[in-house]
């Protein structure tokens, strides 16, 4: 994943390959991931914030 940021999508994405995930499989998790919490974010009104650092979630699964 090419992300210059640190971000919570990012470390989802890296602790997926280093628990030996396909990297394609890791990125459509990080990918599906990435759409339930735009979707919350939308449903909610709400502005995003990273909810691993914030310890949050947003009823997005996880």
């Amino acid at each position: 994943m090419n992300s210059k940021l640190d971000n919570s999508v990012k470390r989802f994405y890296e602790g997926l390959v280093k628990k030996g995930l396909e990297k394609k499989k890791a990125l459509i998790a990080a990918a599906r991931k990435l759409v339930k919490v735009m979707f919350a974010v939308l449903r909610e009104r709400r502005q995003f914030m990273d909810f691993v650092e914030n310890k949050c979630n947003l009823c997005v699964g996880g």
